[in-house]
């Protein structure tokens, strides 16, 4: 399920220029924010550096970031009852892209933002359809995001996917989590975080970059 949220930005800047940001020309992977407060899993917020910049998330959305006379405010707004768990941040052209898990104890999804780092305004913003988010990578202007069951390429330029590939864990009993996803050749391959009490080898998806076609590999 996933949930409705548009995102608001308010900016306040202090006698300084824009954020930023790097590029990315090469294979980036997102950088995990920290959690802060509360446990690893229900993180009170979510901090992470970017660029001079110092930012907070709150798990309720509130969010800042910081650097010697500037500040950026946004907020992030959820349904009443929903809370950020999980937060990856990696820049793009001079932006901002936030790729965050939310939800309840009933539902959970995620979501790609990119902000503007010139105003803080939203960009675009793209879902990501279940829990267990997973590290981003970004590579040659594309994002590639997983989650349970789901593999996904958006174009970082209008923010749309140009393929998508879900219900992989129903159809192969598999895929319940993807560790960092990574290049190979015209393939992006996302390799299966197997759980402890499993006893078996990871598989992995294999998906061409171009065109989306997919298969699904044995060993990562």
């Amino acid at each position: 399920m996933i949930r409705s949220a548009t995102i608001v930005i308010l900016v306040t800047a202090i006698g300084a220029a824009p954020m930023v940001l790097a590029g990315s020309n090469g294979q980036i992977l997102g950088s995990a924010a920290t959690p802060v407060g509360g446990s690893e899993y229900e993180p009170e917020s979510l901090e992470f550096s970017f660029g001079v910049m110092s930012c907070s998330v709150s798990k309720l959305g509130a969010s800042v970031c910081r650097s010697e006379g500037s500040a950026l405010q946004f907020q992030l707004p959820l349904d009443d009852g929903d809370e950020i768990n999980r937060l990856y941040t990696v820049g793009f052209d001079g932006d901002l892209l936030l790729i965050y898990e939310f939800g309840n104890v009933e539902a959970r999804a995620g979501s790609v933002v990119r902000l503007d780092s010139r105003n803080g305004a939203v960009m675009w913003q793209a879902w990501i359809p279940g829990f267990n988010v997973g590290v981003p990578l970004l590579t040659n202007g594309s994002l590639f995001v997983t989650a349970i069951g789901f593999v996904g390429r958006i174009k970082c330029g209008p923010g749309r996917y140009s393929w998508q590939h879900d219900n992989l864990y129903t159809s192969y009993h598999a895929f319940n989590s993807f560790g960092p996803p990574r290049v190979d050749g015209k393939d992006v391959i996302f390799p299966e975080v197997v759980p402890s009490f499993q006893k078996r080898a990871p598989k992995a998806v294999r998906v061409d970059i171009a065109n989306g076609a997919i298969r699904i590999q044995d060993g990562v």
